[in-house]
């Protein structure tokens, strides 16, 4: 497994570890919360989905082919859902991914599909 440079926080490490996930893209930033969405109640992990600098580096825009962007903000939220772990909530994770804009061109587009 290749090393990274991203420090991890307690609470990534230990959702990842709970959930069985190991994605270096996926980092856990905050407790996770019971929601309501819909009518069905959730136990929701939140999570941000980053790209990894050595693959940014060979991101190129879609409009322009310029390979310069800065960080614009997220994507809405979208759930994922996995496993529950107890039969009152279903379970989720609640991710957005990073979006980022060309500094040639000013497009935006999401970090990750």
């Amino acid at each position: 497994m290749t090393s990274l440079n991203y420090t991890t926080n307690i609470i990534d490490s230990t959702v990842k570890s709970c959930l069985n996930c190991h994605d270096p893209h996926l980092i856990f930033d905050d407790e996770p919360y019971k929601d309501t969405l819909r009518g069905t109640k959730y136990l929701l992990f939140p999570a941000t989905i980053y790209f990894l600098p050595q693959e940014l580096a060979d991101f190129r825009c879609h409009n322009c082919g310029f390979t310069s962007f800065y960080r614009n903000g997220f994507t809405p939220m979208h759930l994922i859902k996995v496993p529950s772990v107890n039969s009152t909530y279903q379970t989720a994770i609640a991710a957005r991914s990073v979006r980022i804009r060309c500094r040639n061109c000013n497009s935006t587009q999401k970090t990750f599909p």
